[in-house]
């Protein structure tokens, strides 16, 4: 050892350059025989504890093909599934160079592996982990199939649900009334009325005063629109269905602008954006519902995804003014790495 804490170099040989890596005694043989069986080695210093025993990596990728969860083999490789991946590449063995490849190979491979990681990963501020890792003991080859938020290693990571104007008014009824807005209203409050696992849920509404051009006595439905959601009235208020949920807290959004993504909007009470009470609320993962999916819902949730939020649509809490539209907007998320379910 030439140096502590900057790692470790091994001598391989007499006169032989070092390798500069850190390397870890893992397992041992239990007697000089060549067959004999390996046993862990665990370091037990305090802060530096380790797992002991020969391990593997395998990368879980969901069905976008977007990092989940990195999954060690302790004494057992783990089992892939469907586009899973296996991290561990050998370069030596038994003495032997197995895994000599060029510089262009492993550029290409490093590139590709960054391609796998949720935005969250890429946030320029201090964070949590962006991929949970899964320890497997020597009897598992598999993790067990996530059934609820709560189970889903993803869910060690702090979790929101951003209900998106669910209001009167673009409910059927209402002045700008979407197919559809009353359901999704029944929908959400039944989740909500479960044990649906998130940390943080929030709520959006329009909450216009005077939003100039976005309102029109003769709309085109694209940049202007009938008067809706105007602040005061009863078309501005959350679905009646929604009446006994208890919302962490509700950002108004387009006073004096038209204002599609709940990003733009505030907590009065707090006097906090949407942004700022998630981050503060050391948030990670952000779950999209509500109303319009080709509207708010589309800005608000590419606003989550740029915010450094690892960004899901739940497609089926959600409705369209236009559902032709909805297939476009999909694949727009995908292109910002943002999850639809």
């Amino acid at each position: 050892m030439n140096g502590y804490g900057v790692g470790t170099t091994l001598v391989t040989g007499s006169g032989a350059p070092t390798c500069g890596f850190v390397y870890k005694l893992v397992s041992r043989a239990d007697s000089d025989d060549p067959g004999a069986p390996l046993l862990p080695v665990a370091k037990k210093s305090a802060n530096k504890g380790s797992i002991g025993g020969r391990k593997s990596a395998m990368r879980r990728l969901d069905a976008n093909g977007i990092a989940e969860a990195e999954v060690i083999g302790v004494g057992a490789e783990p089992q892939p599934d469907r586009d899973d991946r296996i991290l561990l590449k050998h370069l030596v063995r038994d003495g032997e160079i197995i895994g000599r490849e060029p510089l262009s190979v492993a550029r290409a491979r490093h590139f590709a592996s960054r391609a796998e990681l949720p935005s969250a990963a890429f946030k320029m501020s201090k964070g949590y982990p962006a991929i949970v890792t899964v320890m497997l003991d020597a009897e598992e080859t598999r993790p067990s199939t996530p059934t609820h938020p709560r189970s889903d290693p993803r869910s060690i990571m702090t979790r929101a649900l951003v209900v998106v104007d669910v209001q009167n008014d673009f409910c059927e009824g209402g002045s700008l009334g979407v197919s559809g807005g009353t359901a999704v209203a029944a929908s959400v409050a039944e989740l909500l009325a479960g044990d649906h696992g998130y940390d943080v849920v929030v709520a959006t509404r329009d909450h216009h005063i005077d939003p100039g051009a976005h309102f029109s006595a003769t709309p085109d439905y694209v940049d202007s629109w009938p008067p809706h959601c105007v602040a005061g009235t009863l078309g501005a208020a959350l679905r009646g269905e929604l009446a006994g949920v208890e919302f962490d807290a509700v950002f108004d959004k387009g006073e004096y602008d038209a204002a599609y993504s709940g990003f733009e909007g505030r907590d009065h009470a707090r006097n906090v954006t949407l942004a700022e009470y998630l981050h503060g609320r050391e948030v990670a993962q952000v779950d999209v519902c509500g109303i319009a999916t080709d509207h708010c819902v589309r800005a608000t949730a590419l606003d989550a995804a740029a915010s450094g939020f690892a960004t899901t649509v739940l497609l089926g809490l959600t409705a369209a003014v236009a559902p032709a539209s909805v297939d476009k907007v999909c694949a727009e998320w995908r292109e910002a790495r943002i999850d639809v379910r």
